[in-house]
């Protein structure tokens, strides 16, 4: 039976491909939905929290997790982002010395990679492969 594309199966690498993927997909749709909304002067709260949400999502879906993580996690992804990116963006800007506009580019493409790979350290879990040989060195 063939393995869907959008499913786990425990390979390492094929896992690591996919959320490489997805995270860097989105951290790109985050920063161009930030540019366009701060260029013509409108909040980007609401789009980039529907990124983070549906980034969280499609990367907790293919881990095959249960719904209160999923839960914890959206929570825990949204709040995080949105405190990351607005604090972020005043300490990039004065540590780069750049625009307020390319402050909050740079930092919501840097707080999205972040939120994407910890969702993903969190989430995957280890083959019996790596159980054991991690038994093994211990």
């Amino acid at each position: 039976m063939k393995q869907s594309f959008f499913k786990s199966d425990g390979n390492k690498s094929r896992d690591i491909k996919f959320v490489s993927v997805i995270v860097h997909i989105f951290a790109l749709a985050h920063a161009l939905s930030c540019y366009m909304f701060r260029i013509n002067e409108i909040s980007d709260a609401y789009a980039l929290s529907v990124l983070t949400v549906s980034m969280v999502v499609i990367i907790i879906l293919f881990f095959k997790v249960s719904l209160d993580v999923l839960v914890s996690l959206l929570l825990i992804s949204s709040l995080a982002g949105f405190y990351l990116g607005t604090h972020g963006a005043v300490l990039v800007q004065s540590i780069l010395s750049v625009n307020i506009l390319w402050s909050h580019i740079i930092t919501t493409f840097i707080v999205t990679e972040l939120l994407g790979w910890l969702v993903f350290i969190i989430v995957r879990k280890p083959n019996k492969n790596e159980i054991l040989r991690s038994k093994k060195n211990s």
